[in-house]
């Protein structure tokens, strides 16, 4: 009989485990994440801080640490939010996917956001004839020729959006600077690929691409979700800021609209990209938080109805995410650490 119970204890222990692997499945990731950069670079870290603010960050992919231009946008553009007394202006509007880049700033001061604002003039590239924030390591990611996209490259996302933090900075700093290099980033962004700027089509709609190869063929490219959507918010930005009569921003707002449905992964899941990534459960949870946003500016009930479907993923996010995910590093690692416990209760 004690034997009995006994099964029935490992049981019910199996189950309040597993369950609580799934709760906690994007803080396990998380671990996950950090626990193989330190077997790659021996760093625990992937991202630090310096004493500017400026983003110093590390990945298994990259020998060294490196600074990406995408992150000082990312983090100059919290900072700035220390500048925002209720400005009504889009540039300044708040940006609800902002808290699922899981990585926060370990300060928030005010010097930090001109540091990367001032980085980001400092290391703005036009040896390619258009302003372009250049990435200068190979990136490991399929689709591109050798799965690897070679230096130098750029990325339209980091371009595009940059706008954003370049708009930011005049308003508070009032050098001309800022604007010379926002309206720099904005015609390079609508440029061709092959005329060195970002835009590509994606059938037959305008696309900004967030990794650029401009060697490649166009349509070998990954066409990546919120690349598009970041770099259409630093578009508008621009365009509503200066009252741009030829405005590019109704027709990628018409370009993600029509290809949405393209980026579904099952039922509940969504894609990173076009050329077979899954999101992780970072990525997924922006994407759901793209939607709604894309609500607000467009008013499309497409947004609206993808918003609720891929929200439905973020319930039991583990299980989702193990369901209808394709198979990658991160997956592999969560599974067979899920396979060790069901072993040891076993």
């Amino acid at each position: 009989m004690k034997a009995k119970n006994n099964k029935f204890i490992y049981l019910f222990l199996l189950i309040v485990t597993v369950y609580l692997f799934n709760v906690f499945a994007y803080e396990i990731e998380s671990f996950n994440a950090r626990l193989r950069n330190f077997v790659a670079t021996g760093n625990v870290e992937i991202r630090s801080f310096n004493d500017k603010g400026l983003p110093i960050s590390s990945n298994p992919n990259i020998k060294g640490k490196f600074i990406s231009p995408f992150y000082v946008v990312h983090y100059g553009l919290i900072y700035s939010e220390l500048y925002n007394d209720n400005r009504d202006e889009f540039h300044w509007r708040e940006d609800s996917s902002i808290e699922f880049w899981n990585i926060p700033p370990k300060e928030n001061k005010k010097d930090f956001f001109k540091n990367s604002a001032n980085w980001l003039i400092e290391n703005l590239d036009y040896s390619f004839g258009e302003a372009h924030f250049i990435y200068n390591f190979d990136w490991n990611y399929k689709g591109y020729p050798e799965g690897v996209l070679r230096k130098p490259w750029w990325s339209g996302l980091t371009d595009a959006y940059a706008i954003v933090i370049m708009l930011r900075a005049y308003d508070v700093f009032k050098d001309e600077k800022y604007i010379n290099a926002a309206e720099a980033l904005y015609k390079s962004s609508i440029k061709g690929v092959k005329e060195n700027g970002s835009l590509t089509y994606l059938n037959d709609y305008k696309w900004i691409e967030e990794y650029v190869d401009n060697k490649a063929n166009t349509n070998e490219m990954a066409y990546v979700l919120n690349g598009m959507i970041y770099s259409t918010f630093g578009i508008k930005a621009y365009e509503d800021k200066f009252e741009i009569e030829e405005r590019q921003t109704e027709d990628l707002l018409k370009s993600i609209e029509e290809n949405i449905s393209k980026f579904d992964e099952g039922e509940k899941w969504s894609n990173y990209d076009l050329i077979g990534t899954s999101c992780n459960m970072k990525y997924h949870k922006i994407h759901v938080a793209l939607m709604s946003e894309m609500f607000k500016i467009s008013k499309s009930q497409k947004f609206k109805i993808k918003e609720n479907q891929w929200d439905k993923g973020l319930n039991n996010i583990g299980y989702n995410w193990i369901k209808n995910s394709k198979t990658g590093y991160a997956k592999l690692m969560y599974l067979g650490e899920l396979f060790l416990i069901v072993v040891f209760f076993v």
